[in-house]
């Protein structure tokens, strides 16, 4: 597979006529004869294991005979790639060093960069391994190199350690387990072992965050793993103590929604616990939970209040593009472009689900991650999701598309039931429609490809491709142009090819 991100084409014609027939013809010559060629040389010059990586080739071609341009301009521009990819990939046999062939990388080194991006922003980049974290894993050696590299960034940006345990395949996670050194997952079974002792109903509070983490097996198995790293980070002082502490304060009321007293209660309760277990991870989690606890209830609250405004801040200065490189647009692909169809609709939903109030406020950040996935749901009916899918999801439900979303959260037979009801509800409405099936408007409509615009001043606009079936989008009886829903602080501006 071979990617290419952008192809401009600047030329310069003898007659106005003639422009116009050249650009009438230009787009099936591309199509139909120059990609397929150009895709078999790319595949004459592939380098095993490894990735082109060309930001830009500029070709510049001798003047063209009006009667042959079309033979001309294809055997003159492959003539010329050739030669760029002859040349640079000899190269490599000389001096594999040399900065000449940095567009030679491997597909390790590719894939690993797209890891860590993705555990930074929740994006995939546009790339020739794949869309889904999943298959790009597959290509990373876990090695002593790709260790260092994924606790320095743990280190630099711990919110990427969350996006770890939430959308890494577990299979992958076991692997780079086995190889940290002194990672025991002793103390997950230590945990597992405290959580299944029944709580006096004296302890209301620790009773109460029980049932907060033990509400299903999926939050329960990210609480204990989420526990288990912060573990292994401060033992091994990958991260200062401080920094930890006001983290794994802020992530537990973000993900898990326990508050600082329940954080504490539950510490408390675990420590207790200790003194019975004569297990290798006793100390490493007494040393964790005793060094969480050591200030009081209300100074831990007030660090986690001036952490949690920090946090806020920086969140609101990519929201307000207030960065130095506000000047770009960013242009992200997605696959479900026709969710913004649904817009009427979603607030009603999301009430009646009892995600959000009456006044559109969220009941809590795990309602909010729920509404985000349940949109999905409505486009494919899956309930397997990935985070690089939700960007637009986010958008419309007023999440910032770098936060994180809890991807394992489940869906209720209730949830997926609604949301099902919801789409007989627009297919009811939308009378073109009406005696069409969820599927097929899933499949005409939802499932659309199109372009997400981020412009400088953080507006979006959405390019939707198009299809001939988008006349009956006249019959629609509600707007398309311009969507903002309760949840959105700028309007999304809609265009259908």
């Amino acid at each position: 597979m071979h990617l290419i991100q952008q192809h401009m084409i600047e030329i310069e014609c003898a007659s106005q006529s003639f422009g116009k027939e050249l650009q009438n013809q230009l787009s099936m010559l591309l199509e139909k004869e120059f990609y397929p060629k150009l895709e078999l040389l790319l595949q004459k010059y592939d380098v095993k294991n490894h990735i082109w990586n060309i930001d830009c080739l500029s070709l510049e071609l001798p003047i063209l005979s009006k009667k042959y341009w079309k033979e001309e301009f294809i055997e003159k521009s492959l003539l010329q790639i050739e030669d760029y990819l002859k040349m640079n990939r000899d190269a490599k046999d000389y001096d594999s060093s040399d900065n000449q062939w940095k567009h030679l990388i491997t597909k390790n080194d590719l894939a690993k960069a797209l890891l860590f991006d993705f555990l930074k922003t929740g994006l995939v980049k546009e790339n020739s391994i794949s869309k889904n974290i999943e298959s790009i894993v597959l290509e990373i050696t876990v090695d002593q190199y790709f260790l260092e590299e994924l606790l320095s960034l743990y280190k630099e940006d711990l919110d990427s350690l969350i996006r770890w345990i939430f959308s890494i395949p577990a299979s992958f996670k076991r692997i780079v387990n086995k190889k940290l050194k002194d990672y025991s997952n002793e103390i997950i079974f230590v945990l597992t072992a405290i959580f299944e002792q029944e709580v006096s109903s004296q302890k209301k509070l620790v009773k109460k965050t029980f049932d907060k983490i033990t509400q299903n097996k999926v939050i329960e198995k990210q609480w204990f793993e989420c526990v288990q790293w912060f573990v292994y980070l401060s033992k091994n002082t990958i991260v200062f103590q401080q920094q930890l502490k006001s983290t794994f304060f802020r992530v537990a009321k973000t993900f898990w929604n326990l508050d600082s007293n329940e954080v504490v209660s539950i510490g408390n309760f675990i420590v207790e616990k200790m003194h019975t277990n004569n297990s290798i991870a006793k100390n490493e989690i007494t040393v964790f939970f005793q060094n969480c606890l050591s200030n009081s209830v209300t100074t831990t609250q007030n660090e986690l209040t001036t952490v949690n405004e920090v946090y806020q801040n920086i969140k609101n200065d990519v929201s307000n593009g207030t960065f130095e490189n506000n000047s770009t647009q960013e242009t992200i692909y997605v696959s479900n472009g026709g969710l913004v169809l649904l817009h009427p609709f979603l607030k009603m939903l999301f009430e009646q689900l009892d995600f959000c109030t009456s006044e559109g406020i969220w009941k809590d950040k795990m309602q909010q991650h729920k509404a985000i996935l349940l949109t999905q749901f409505l486009i494919d009916g899956s309930d397997r999701f990935r985070e690089s899918d939700l960007i637009l999801n986010k958008i419309l439900c007023g999440f910032a598309i770098e936060e994180i979303v809890n991807v394992k959260i489940k869906l209720s037979k209730k949830e997926k039931q609604k949301g099902i009801r919801l789409l007989e509800a627009v297919k009811s409405h939308w009378k073109v429609m009406s005696t069409s099936s969820i599927e097929a408007l899933q499949q005409t409509f939802l499932q659309r490809e199109a372009k997400l615009t981020r412009l400088p001043n953080q507006e979006y606009e959405l390019w939707i491709e198009e299809k001939g079936v988008d006349i009956l989008l006249d019959q629609l009886p509600w707007g398309l142009g311009t969507i903002q829903t309760p949840w959105m602080e700028n309007y999304l501006n809609c265009h259908w090819y």
